[in-house]
């Protein structure tokens, strides 16, 4: 399944602070040289090597606080998450006064999504030492990832406070004043940085994405200088090829812009594994999973709850925008995008053995209506007392058949845009190895084919449980679009919601700009720039129902 994931590199305690504080501890760890020759074949790659080192250790000592650390982040670090926690929990249970180790779990729970469990063992690190800037930082970032930007702002300046030349804190602080719409603050912060760390790829493309540039400029050379200083198959690069991308459409040079999107692609697609195959066999098992029986069951127990409203669709497609329109309503809350849909994949894996939706129908519906119900006391948790409340994940078009099913009273709004102009948007901004479709125009296109085909399947399986609203509709006739988007939340008409660009809130997605600006055109038909070079991505859309075929 195609999660959203935060495009940040992992900004973590070096190793040598992993190790110690001081010279003194360091040489009275035990076991200290097998540590440091599995460090070594770790930095080297030979996780093997290194995994059966650190086993080794623990085989001696089973409580080793720091074999544990090292291995729960070597697991952490080559994809076994599950066993990587393991390993942390015993660690601060070997190390209960030991921060560190606080903030080490705290970072892995927090990046794979367990955002409340990350908090409690945060807090509960910082009541150890209330005065260490990293934890503080770490409680920041989780704060911004949960859209809690007056918070987030509060952690990010006080781990500054505590150490002002706490580069990444600044970083991210920047990021909260341009989720929160306070561009020159956002500016200095990213300028700050650069003046620290003149090759820092996060700020450079902090700097990018915060205006339009008119003209070549030196924050473009410097750009240019940074990328060229890059490593030549790391992150760093990829973040600044996407920014230079960025500044030279501005300066509508597309095919330079485009050359530097393909690099940052290519770079970025070679970083990690993806198979269109076992997409396309994921989306499958959502089609089996929901037949009419089960349907028939679950909808006598669905919850009557109006509270929630879906806003769904490929990424880039508008949601940020439609959620930033309802949110201007005086009755409606956007809490964009959150992760309480999860509890009913967690509830399906924990009940079935099998990983949601597989085996759904052997689910009592009096469970799945009970995580409904933590759905939306989680949904209100997290909003202040509107009577409705946006949910803007856009990958919840996956969960439409569940969502329809145990709330039916809920809305499920679906985003739609030219295919063309959604693949491009996607292609042209840096999203995560968790979106693998998303860094190569063939499988971006094989992938959108795959979504539309399921959309079409919900529609035929539950007639009239969304309302389909189209980018290009909005942006022709706004005030018509917007009427009837509230009529279908059974909202009356405000005229706020005209005005939604004026709307203060926090936007914590890559649309943050554009949804502080009135509807513009030039959105529409952007592909039309780069159409000699998009030509997969074309054949692809078009020939998509090779691969539907192939999975039937």
């Amino acid at each position: 399944m195609a999660r959203k994931g935060k495009n940040k590199r992992k900004r973590r305690p070096s190793v040598r602070a992993l190790m110690s504080r001081n010279a003194k501890k360091e040489r009275n760890i035990p076991y200290l040289e097998e540590l440091q020759l599995a460090l070594s074949h770790q930095a080297a790659g030979h996780l093997g090597q290194a995994e059966e080192i650190l086993q080794r250790v623990l085989a001696h000592k089973s409580n080793h606080a720091m074999a544990l650390k090292l291995l729960g982040r070597l697991y952490c670090d080559s994809g076994r998450v599950e066993q990587g926690i393991q390993c942390l929990e015993r660690c601060v249970q070997c190390e209960p006064g030991e921060l560190s180790n606080y903030i080490e779990l705290g970072h892995v729970l927090r990046v794979t999504g367990r955002r409340d469990v990350a908090e409690q063992v945060l807090l509960k690190g910082i009541g150890l030492k209330s005065n260490d800037p990293q934890a503080h930082y770490e409680l920041g970032c989780l704060y911004h990832d949960q859209t809690k930007l007056e918070l987030a702002s509060a952690e990010l300046n006080l781990a500054l406070k505590l150490n002002p030349d706490h580069i990444a804190a600044r970083q991210r602080l920047g990021e909260v004043h341009q989720a929160l719409g306070q561009s020159s603050e956002a500016e200095a912060c990213f300028r700050r940085v650069i003046t620290k760390s003149p090759h820092d790829p996060e700020a450079h493309r902090g700097l990018a994405y915060l205006k339009r540039f008119t003209e070549y400029s030196p924050d473009i050379q410097s750009m240019e200088a940074s990328y060229e200083k890059s490593s030549e198959q790391g992150m760093d690069r990829v973040v600044l090829a996407f920014s230079l991308g960025k500044v030279f459409e501005d300066l509508e040079r597309y095919d330079e812009a485009f050359a530097h999107y393909e690099e940052a692609n290519r770079l970025h697609r070679s970083l990690y594994q993806f198979s269109i195959d076992l997409e396309a066999a994921y989306f499958e098992t959502y089609r089996e999973a929901f037949t009419s029986d089960w349907l028939t069951d679950t909808t006598k127990h669905a919850i009557e709850d109006a509270t929630p409203i879906f806003v769904i669709g490929m990424p880039r497609s508008g949601t940020s925008l439609v959620e930033q329109i309802l949110a201007s309503h005086s009755s409606v809350f956007g809490a964009g995008e959150v992760y309480h849909s999860s509890v009913f994949d967690n509830q399906v894996a924990q009940t079935t053995g099998r990983p949601f939706p597989q085996s759904i129908s052997s689910v009592p519906a009096e469970v799945l209506t009970q995580s409904a119900q933590i759905y939306v006391k989680n949904l209100c948790a997290d909003a202040d007392q509107s009577a409705r409340i946006t949910d803007k994940l856009p990958h919840n078009f996956l969960r439409v058949g569940l969502l329809s099913a145990v709330m039916p009273q809920a809305r499920i709004i679906h985003c739609v845009r030219d295919p063309m102009d959604t693949c491009l948007s996607i292609f042209t901004h840096f999203f995560s190895s968790a979106h693998g479709y998303a860094s190569d125009l063939t499988e971006l296109g094989q992938y959108y084919s795959l979504y539309e085909r399921l959309m079409q399947d919900w529609e035929a399986r539950f007639p009239g449980c969304m309302y389909r609203i189209s980018y290009e509709d909005l942006v022709a006739n706004h005030e018509r679009e917007i009427k009837q988007l509230l009529e279908y939340c059974g909202l009356p008409f405000e005229p706020g919601c005209l005005r939604f660009h004026e709307t203060m809130r926090a936007v914590n997605t890559p649309s943050a700009v554009q949804v502080r600006q009135p509807l513009y055109q030039s959105a529409v038909s952007r592909w039309k720039r780069y159409e000699t070079h998009l030509q997969p991505l074309r054949a692809a859309l078009t020939g998509g129902d090779e691969l539907l075929t192939d999975t039937d």
